[in-house]
């Protein structure tokens, strides 16, 4: 993965957020409703932003200089997978 680890956790901390502060935006409900994990993880990082978990500033000028959608969906790939287990 090439999302270093300081990203991945303010990534990781910024969905985990989200998920919890709406119930019904569990990962476990997305996947009983036919979601997709990557769905699910770019639902909650847009939800992270407007409940200011996650700055979008952040986003687009520290994440988007090194990573693109596909270096992001691995690390929310990682994020669930540590979730589920």
């Amino acid at each position: 993965m090439k999302v270093i680890p300081e990203h991945f956790n303010q990534i990781k901390f910024a969905i985990i957020k989200a998920s919890e502060s709406h119930p019904n935006h569990s990962l476990f409900r997305y996947k009983a409703n036919s979601q997709t994990v990557t769905r699910w993880g770019w639902d909650m990082l847009w939800l992270a932003q407007h409940k200011g978990y996650i700055d979008r500033n952040y986003i687009n000028n520290t994440l988007y200089r090194v990573y693109n959608d596909n270096h992001i969906d691995t690390a929310i790939r990682r994020i669930a997978n540590e979730i589920s287990a």
